[in-house]
């Protein structure tokens, strides 16, 4: 009976570490207003609140090196940067080094550009040309 209980509580402690919730992060244009004014003060509440990754792609005035430091002493991972539809349009290597200098594995873009206030089958088929000629870098 006693191996039997704890087999059964055994099986649920395994079942609830599968139930819990994915990894969250946090966009820092969350935070647009206080980082500015304490990066470093905003980036250890992040860390503080339990957030281990984080969207972001400027430095707030600090170098590219201290800003990773920073990010670093307070376990922060950027996992992505945005970037415009204009900045990839024109130059996506540029776009992939930056995300590369801030150790990122992903860009993510907010806004693509259409033309009035529907996004139609015409904008579709044009971005898709776009990343398909991107395909063939």
């Amino acid at each position: 009976m006693k191996n039997l209980r704890s087999i059964i509580i055994l099986l649920l402690s395994l079942s609830f570490w599968q139930l819990r919730a994915q990894e969250i992060g946090l966009q820092l244009y969350s935070l647009r207003n206080e980082i500015p004014k304490d990066v470093a003060g905003s980036l250890a509440l992040i860390s503080k609140w339990g957030i281990k990754e984080i969207e972001g792609g400027g430095t707030y005035g600090m170098t590219q090196e201290e800003f990773n430091a920073l990010c670093k002493k307070n376990n922060l991972k950027m996992v992505s940067i945005g970037a415009g539809f204009e900045e990839l349009e024109k130059d996506p290597s540029a776009v992939a080094a930056k995300a590369k200098q801030f150790g990122a594995a992903y860009v993510m873009c907010a806004w693509i550009p259409h033309t009035g206030d529907d996004f139609t089958l015409a904008d579709t088929e044009k971005q898709s040309l776009f990343l398909a000629k991107q395909g063939e870098c």
